[in-house]
């Protein structure tokens, strides 16, 4: 394994374990939850979650958690930009045991019997997340420690405008391996739910695909042998790559048109270089004479495929074509 393949794969398996302790979010589709009997259950408060859903006028999202006295509750609610101009600024109330009352609740919200509640109005601000990325504003900080034990409930509303909204939970990032390499399909939803096309989206993914492999096949017209699909399947893979680069580097640039930049711009910088680097890698390995007479190139396509999922990139489709393409060559 050469010192290049051996920087770009340190580079991706930090990266992938940097952002497991900094602020990410997995999102998630709430429950119902319009009702107090049907609250979306929140089982573990402090892992960082991203629920994601739309409200209807003046019909209020239930959500419950469990805590015990002294342990800190955060919350956050996000909107859309979209959303916010058109006028939409839902408010939070924290209900549950020992909450000092703050503010007035509307009628319409049910409320647990002997439970105070904590009304927040929103103050809108704008913020860059990098990690998806995506502006949007932040309307609600929630941050507190629970005065007492028992069962809490959030309730999200608003009153003259129904829309989007996410309820941002927790404060640990802490996931599973499943969780972790879905999140691109979770945020490509996301972005989605936010304003975007998924058309747009995809095709932006695809660009380098779609005009690589153009050029590829009118490059080199002769018949159809297996070295050369072996080859067409590894640079599609290689480009699926650049796709995700290409993808975060546009993602990146809106975001930054609309919201001020923070720390987080840093993680979107190494979202866009890593999956550069990891197609660059598979390019320059597939596209080289007689590449699949040498042991190390093969290698270095299932190396790159297998370490590629992890940093989100390829859309699933490309590490899969890459990996099939090293293997694949391993019986020539």
């Amino acid at each position: 394994m050469n010192r290049r393949l051996l920087v770009t794969l340190t580079l991706c398996i930090s990266l992938s374990l940097f952002v497991t302790l900094t602020d990410a979010h997995i999102p998630q589709v709430p429950d119902d939850g319009t009702t107090l009997a049907t609250a979306t259950e929140i089982i573990d408060p402090w892992r960082s979650w991203f629920y994601y859903s739309e409200l209807d006028l003046g019909i209020p999202h239930y959500y419950t958690f469990e805590a015990t006295a002294g342990e800190r509750i955060r919350f956050m609610l996000n909107v859309p930009i979209p959303e916010v101009d058109r006028g939409v600024l839902p408010t939070l109330v924290l209900m549950g045991p020992g909450v000092t009352n703050q503010g007035t609740p509307p009628g319409f919200l049910e409320i647990p019997v002997g439970a105070g509640t904590m009304v927040i109005d929103p103050i809108p601000h704008l913020e860059f997340e990098g990690f998806t990325p995506m502006a949007q504003y932040e309307v609600v900080d929630l941050n507190m420690t629970a005065p007492s034990d028992g069962t809490y409930y959030i309730a999200v509303f608003d009153e003259t405008t129904g829309g989007r909204y996410a309820l941002v939970t927790g404060y640990v990032e802490a996931y599973s391996l499943l969780e972790w390499i879905t999140v691109p399909s979770a945020a490509m939803t996301l972005l989605v739910w936010s304003g975007q096309s998924l058309l747009v989206l995809l095709l932006i993914n695809l660009m380098p695909v779609i005009i690589g492999l153009f050029f590829l096949v009118l490059k080199k017209r002769s018949a159809l042998t297996r070295e050369k699909l072996l080859t067409l399947l590894g640079t599609a893979g290689g480009l699926l790559f650049l796709g995700s680069a290409l993808s975060f580097l546009t993602q990146t640039i809106i975001a930054l048109l609309q919201a001020p930049y923070n720390w987080t711009a840093i993680m979107s910088v190494m979202f866009i270089v890593a999956p550069l680097l990891l197609g660059v890698g598979v390019l320059k390995t597939v596209q080289s004479d007689d590449w699949k007479n040498l042991m190390k190139n093969k290698v270095t396509l299932i190396a790159l495929g297998l370490v590629a999922p992890f940093v989100w990139t390829g859309l699933y489709l490309g590490p899969v074509l890459v990996v099939l393409t090293g293997i694949a060559s391993l019986r020539e």
